[in-house]
Parts: structure tokens; C-alpha cells; sequence
């Protein structure tokens, strides 16, 4: 199951990502839930060395993809603030 999800913050991500049992913190940092895995992109950015400064944000939201094998309502409940659907051309793909 891949899930693109969006959020207006790193902390309202980190919040929802871990409501729905995909996360975990330890140590101030998030971590991946046996079974899932993230692909944290934060907010999207374009690089364009023509203009200054040279980075501009695109998308300053939180972006982060998930792919795992399944979730249970709850969990999917817990996600629902942040689901996005997904993209037809995402910004990143899992390999």
C-alpha cells in the first residue's frame, strides 16, 4: 500500500504519522514502524541557479510518501487529515 500524505507541518506529520502506528520517536528523531517505510520529502523545493536565491519553495507543506502492506481502519482514520491522492506524476517514486 503506497500513501502519498500532506501535512502544514513537520510536527502535524510527525503527529499523524504516529497516531496511525507508522512512526515512532526515540532520541528526538522519527522512525520508521516495523513494516513501514517513509520517504520523508518535506516541502518541495526547485533549484534554479538563474535566480537569487537559488532555491525557492515550491511547496512549503510536509510531504512524506509510506509504503507498507496494509492498515487498519483506525490507523487509515488517523491518516485521514493528511491522505492526498495521489499524484499523477509524484515528485518522488520508491525504487
Amino acid at each position: 500500500m503506497d500513501l502519498y500524505l500532506k501535512a502544514p507541518t513537520e510536527a502535524d506529520m510527525n503527529a499523524a504519522l504516529i497516531a496511525a502506528g507508522l512512526a515512532y520517536e526515540a532520541d528526538g528523531a522519527l522512525y520508521p514502524a516495523q513494516g513501514a517505510s517513509l520517504d520523508i520529502i518535506g516541502p518541495f523545493t526547485r533549484t534554479d541557479y538563474s535566480v537569487e536565491p537559488p532555491v525557492e519553495t515550491v511547496h512549503p507543506e510536509w510531504h512524506v510518501n509510506v509504503r507498507c502492506a496494509g492498515l487498519s481502519e483506525e490507523a487509515l482514520a488517523d491518516l485521514a487529515a493528511v491522505m492526498i491522492v495521489p499524484p499523477e506524476t509524484p515528485y518522488r517514486v520508491w525504487a
